[in-house]
């Protein structure tokens, strides 16, 4: 079973201050924490203001870029209009699926994020 392994954080918070879009990388590890080859797979991070939310109330989707297939390493990096908020901070709860070669869809993690206030507007 693969599983998320981010900067060995237990907590996996994702945190980004309004309006950023600087990427956020995560390592797809098996059981043991070995990096899974992660080659031909896709992964999607959505997050939402509600742990176990409507379906199509997302606050933003994110498609996953692999820059490490061999490492296990995918990066997610929202627009700028994803995490534009009128009201930070902002928590939010996020998961990431990935789809196998075969197409097997399998949630990695769900955990916690937040968005920032901002000084430079």
């Amino acid at each position: 079973m693969a599983l998320i392994n981010q900067t060995q954080d237990a907590t996996k918070l994702l945190c980004w201050g309004r309006g950023d879009s600087s990427a956020r990388g995560f390592k797809v590890v098996d059981d043991l924490g070995v990096a899974v080859d992660i080659t031909g797979r896709t992964y999607l991070l959505t997050a939402n203001t509600e742990e176990d939310p409507a379906p199509g109330t997302e606050l933003f989707s994110v498609t996953g870029v692999i820059t490490d297939a061999a490492a296990g390493l995918v990066a997610f990096a929202p627009t700028t209009t994803d995490t534009n908020v009128t009201s930070p901070p902002l928590d939010f709860f996020y998961d990431i699926q990935e789809t196998d070669t075969g197409g097997l869809v399998s949630t990695l993690i769900k955990a916690k994020g937040l968005i920032l206030q901002d000084i430079t507007k």
